[in-house]
């Protein structure tokens, strides 16, 4: 899912024909990502191959989950964005005191 914004420094979607096509931190008229995702159950199995692959077999610790298929498995996957608005999201990341 993401906030189609102007601009954000948060992680950014970038589309092409509806398809995602690209994913920085940081960037300008694109789609702000949001931790939720959608996967049918054939895609799901293709992500938890690619997941084990990359983390464990090629030893990339560092990075988070959701860059094996935006970035490092991409071509395995036709990814599209869910719009939503910042209204439907609540954030629950965020630390407490």
């Amino acid at each position: 899912m993401g906030i189609k914004v102007k601009e954000t420094s948060d992680w950014a979607l970038f589309t092409k024909n509806d398809i995602v096509d690209g994913v920085s931190i940081g960037g300008k008229d694109c789609y702000q990502l949001v931790g939720i995702s959608y996967w049918t159950s054939k895609d799901a199995k293709i992500l938890k191959r690619d997941l084990e692959k990359i983390f464990i077999k090629e030893s990339k610790h560092n990075i988070l989950w959701d860059e094996v298929p935006l970035k490092y498995a991409k071509d395995h996957y036709k990814l599209y964005v869910r719009e939503c608005s910042k209204n439907d999201i609540i954030e629950i990341d965020a630390s407490y005191k």
